[in-house]
């Protein structure tokens, strides 16, 4: 509550646990506020808070269901489209010191910024009405105009992919035929998903190396280049299969380390790698149909699990 400050703003909403009376009233009164944030670039609803800052609480239970876990399944369907990007969190109750009324709750409703908005209130109630297009103005709830929805409907022209980065892991080392160095093969494993209402048609990852590395020392060792190499290109609009609004899919993609050193031993591999590992310049790009290509930066000494590389070279012949 201190957090969130005593006044209602543009990405606050504070409801007194009186409009649970109402079943009614109360599913207008959250359609109408879901609506508004979902379009507003997200926000908060406190319930069990009323207008003058009292902390009354809400009920409990709907039904036989707690009243969180009610939330949790009626908050999409208040709006269309069906809402994705929320949460719902309850306050936990200091039975000494605590505001909250007893065998009452103080429940917190997160609203993120949808991709999929404008979305549009489904439910009458209150001073709510269905089918219309709330927003944020201040700190109230008011019907979107027309050029703010046109706004929201042009971010959602194109697909909308969001992607992790799961894990990066060594799969395997050794040396080069002539004996000129050594390398490690890694694998970056992505996870990808459509966030967007449209089917992302031409899509990919690439991971790659912004430069090679020149000469550097690791202690006394002086070594003719530590360099990164990526196997694929910006001609990588691979065949990857369409990925529909909704999907998710994990894509691994390779790279390989290479340390380039006349009879590199084991303890010389190891350290260059680790240094080398301190200084890359990594980065992962997405591209999917038209949209411009967005880059992201990978520090591989915080994405890497260190130890399991450690032991993984430790190994190396």
């Amino acid at each position: 509550m201190v957090q969130l400050g005593n006044d209602e703003h543009d990405y606050v909403e504070f409801k007194g646990g009186q409009i649970f009376e109402d079943r009614g009233s109360l599913l207008g009164s959250l359609a109408k506020q879901v609506s508004a944030f979902a379009n507003s670039g997200g926000g908060v609803i406190v319930l069990g808070v009323d207008n003058d800052r009292n902390v009354d609480g809400v009920p409990a239970l709907q039904g036989r269901t707690s009243t969180r876990e009610w939330l949790e399944q009626t908050i999409p369907t208040l709006v269309v489209y069906t809402l994705r990007e929320y949460r719902v969190h309850q306050v936990a109750r200091d039975a000494a010191a605590s505001r909250i009324p007893a065998n009452r709750h103080l429940i917190v409703v997160e609203i993120g910024d949808s991709p999929l908005a404008p979305h549009q209130c489904d439910k009458d109630g209150g001073q709510a009405r269905r089918g219309m297009y709330y927003y944020r103005q201040g700190s109230n709830s008011v019907p979107a105009p027309h050029f703010h929805l046109e706004l929201l409907r042009q971010r959602r022209t194109a697909p909308v992919l969001s992607v992790d980065l799961v894990s990066i892991r060594p799969n395997s080392c050794g040396r080069f035929d002539d004996r000129s160095g050594a390398f490690l093969l890694m694998s970056f494993e992505f996870r990808v998903e459509n966030t967007g209402r449209n089917t992302a048609r031409l899509w990919d990852v690439a991971v790659e190396s912004r430069a090679s590395f020149n000469v550097f020392s690791v202690s006394a060792m002086d070594f003719r280049q530590l360099k990164t190499m990526a196997n694929v290109g910006f001609d990588w609009i691979s065949s990857l299969e369409p990925l529909l609004p909704g999907q998710k899919r994990t894509v691994i993609r390779p790279m390989s380390i290479c340390v380039e050193k006349e009879s590199v031993s084991a303890v010389e591999f190891r350290m260059a790698i680790l240094h080398g590992a301190s200084t890359i310049d990594l980065h992962y790009s997405v591209a999917v149909d038209d949209v411009p290509l967005a880059t992201y930066p990978i520090t591989l000494m915080r994405s890497w699990h260190l130890t399991e590389v450690n032991q993984f070279l430790a190994s190396f012949l």
